[in-house]
C-alpha cells in the first residue's frame, strides 16, 4: 500500500491505494515503520516526502479492516501497529514532509501531526472524526497538543468537524498553503531545501565507547574546561590529537550580531595546540532542542573532515517551559547516541559575508546575500555594511 523510491536524496513515500481513498489498511503502519527504517538507512537519503495518491492524502484507518479483526487481542495489535508506525515518523531522524490535498482525516489527519514539516494545496481538508464510529484518535490528541492549541484540539475532536487548508494553517496544522495541485512541487522544494542543510543523523555509539554514568548528567552539569586562548568561553568538551585541538562551547561571546542564545553550540579548531584559533563555527546545534553533548566523551570529535559528536538526546517539552525554569518535563530521553556533522557543510559560506549558512538560517537572514556586518541588512540596503546596526556609536563610527 505504501510506495517506496528515493529521487535525488528524497525518499518519497506514496499512499497508493486510490480506489479506497487510500484508507490506511492493517498491514499500513507496519509499511510505514519499515520506509523510515529504509530511509534512515540509506546514506544517500536526507528528507523524506509522504504523500497521497488520486482524490486525497487518506481518509484514515480502513473501518472495514479493522471491523474484521477477530477478537480484542487482534484489533489491540492493530492499535499497537498503528501507534509505532506514527511513531516511527515522529522520532525518524531523517525530516520529514507531507504534502497534502484532499482529505486528510482520521489516521490521515494523526499522520501530518507527526512530520516535521506539512504543505497543503488549497483542496486540503484536516479533521479527526472517530469519535462518530465510538473511537479516540488517541496519538492526535497526544501529539496534537504540540501544534495546535486546546480549543482547536477539542474543536476536531468533538465536533469532528473539518478544516480547510486555510483555517488548518491559523491552527497550527499546516505550515505551507499551495494553490491546487502545487503541494508535491512545493513539499519538493522544501524538502530540497532541508536536504542542503548539514546532514544530522542519530548514530548508535560503539559499544566500546560508552561508559557507565548517571542518565541524567548533562553538559550542564560540568563547569568550563579550561583551554589556552579560550579563557572568557564556556567549553564544555575539548579534543587534543596533539597540535590539533577541537573544543565544543555554549557562549554568546563567539556569536557576530549576539543573536544567537547561550545555548547554541560552537566548533573552536587550532592546529598549533591553541597558539591561535580560526573563527568559531555555529554548528545549528542548540541545547536541549533536543540534544545535550557529552563532556566526558570518548569518541574523537574528528574524523578527516567530519565532526563526530557524543550527545544524549534530552528534548524539553516547550509546554513545561516557564520562567524561571521549574519543573521542566522532556518529551524524549536517549542515550549512547552521536550525530555526524560534515565540516565543508558547517563552513559553507554562500554569499561570502562571513556568516555561515547555518548562522544565517539561524538568524533568519538570507545566506545568498551578502550581510557583511551581520546586522541582519543586506549589503545591497545597508547604508553603512561594514558596520553593525546593534555596535555602540564609538565602533560604527571607526
Amino acid at each position: 500500500m505504501l510506495r517506496y523510491e528515493v529521487r535525488d536524496a528524497i525518499a518519497w513515500c506514496a499512499i497508493d491505494r486510490p480506489d479506497k481513498l487510500n484508507a490506511m489498511s492493517p498491514a499500513f503502519f507496519g509499511e510505514l515503520r519499515e520506509a523510515m527504517e529504509a530511509a534512515t538507512a540509506d546514506p544517500a537519503v536526507r528528507v523524506a516526502v509522504i504523500h497521497g495518491e488520486g482524490r486525497c492524502f487518506s481518509v484514515g484507518g480502513d473501518i472495514a479492516g479493522f471491523g474484521g479483526l477477530e477478537d480484542a487481542a487482534a484489533r489491540r495489535a492493530y492499535v499497537g501497529e498503528a501507534i509505532d508506525g506514527l511513531r516511527a515518523v515522529e522520532t525518524s531522524p531523517t525530516p520529514v514532509v507531507a504534502a497534502v490535498h484532499g482529505h486528510a482525516l482520521g489516521g490521515g489527519c494523526e499522520l501530518t501531526l507527526v512530520c516535521d514539516i506539512v504543505v497543503a494545496d488549497e483542496t486540503a481538508r484536516f479533521g479527526m472524526p472517530e469519535t462518530a464510529v465510538g473511537l479516540i484518535p488517541g496519538i492526535g490528541v497526544v501529539r496534537g497538543r504540540a501544534h495546535v492549541n486546546l480549543h482547536w484540539m477539542k474543536y476536531l475532536t468533538l465536533t469532528g468537524l473539518q478544516l480547510d487548508a486555510q483555517e488548518a494553517r491559523l491552527a497550527g496544522l499546516v505550515n505551507v498553503v499551495v494553490p491546487e495541485g502545487g503541494h508535491i512541487a512545493e513539499a519538493e522544494r522544501l524538502a530540497g531545501l532541508a536536504a542542503a542543510r548539514a546532514p544530522l543523523a542519530e548514530k548508535p555509539l560503539p559499544a566500546e565507547l560508552r561508559s557507565a554514568r548517571d542518565g541524567n548528567e548533562t553538559d550542564a552539569d560540568h563547569p568550563s574546561t579550561p583551554v589556552p586562548g579560550l579563557d572568557d568561553i564556556h567549553v564544555v568538551r575539548v579534543d587534543r590529537q596533539g597540535e590539533r585541538i577541537a573544543a565544543l562551547s555554549l557562549s554568546q561571546s563567539v556569536d557576530p550580531v549576539g543573536e544567537v542564545s547561550g545555548g547554541g553550540y560552537w566548533l573552536h579548531l587550532s592546529n598549533d595546540g591553541g597558539r591561535a584559533w580560526e573563527p568559531a563555527t555555529y554548528l545549528g546545534l542548540q541545547e536541549y532542542v533536543p540534544y545535550v553533548v557529552r563532556p566526558d566523551s570518548k569518541l574523537p570529535l574528528l574524523e578527516g573532515r567530519r565532526l563526530r559528536v557524543e550527545v544524549a538526546v534530552r528534548e524539553l517539552d516547550p509546554e513545561s517551559v516557564t520562567f524561571p525554569p521549574v519543573g521542566l518535563a522532556t518529551l524524549r530521553e536517549a542515550d549512547d547516541l552521536y550525530v555526524e556533522l560534515p565540516l565543508d557543510e558547517l563552513e559553507r559560506d554562500s554569499d561570502g559575508d562571513g556568516l555561515t549558512d547555518l548562522l544565517e538560517d539561524k538568524l533568519r537572514t538570507d545566506p545568498h546575500s551578502p550581510d557583511t556586518d551581520g546586522d541582519g541588512m543586506p549589503d545591497d540596503v545597508d547604508t553603512m555594511p561594514q558596520a553593525s546596526a546593534t555596535a555602540p556609536p564609538s565602533e560604527a563610527a571607526e
